[in-house]
């Protein structure tokens, strides 16, 4: 952890004698549910960004332009 952003995460917690095998295949797959959320947020701004720019127009100025 390089910036804790909460003061739990100072905590040092001690390692459990026993893990459970679902609870560590239930972590795995709500990370991977977390990643694929974050990828899918990640291509609709793009998509997002492309159509937004479509509308865009470019304006080009000239050397005897006002602006």
């Amino acid at each position: 952890m390089d910036n804790p952003s909460r003061v739990l995460e100072l905590i040092v917690v001690p390692p459990i004698g026993r893990l459970s095998i679902q609870a560590i295949d239930m972590a795995d797959y709500l990370h991977g549910i977390h990643e694929q959320v974050k990828q899918t947020i990640n291509n609709k701004n793009i998509k997002y960004k492309a159509l937004t720019d479509t509308h865009h127009m470019r304006v080009v100025f000239e050397v005897a332009d006002l602006v």
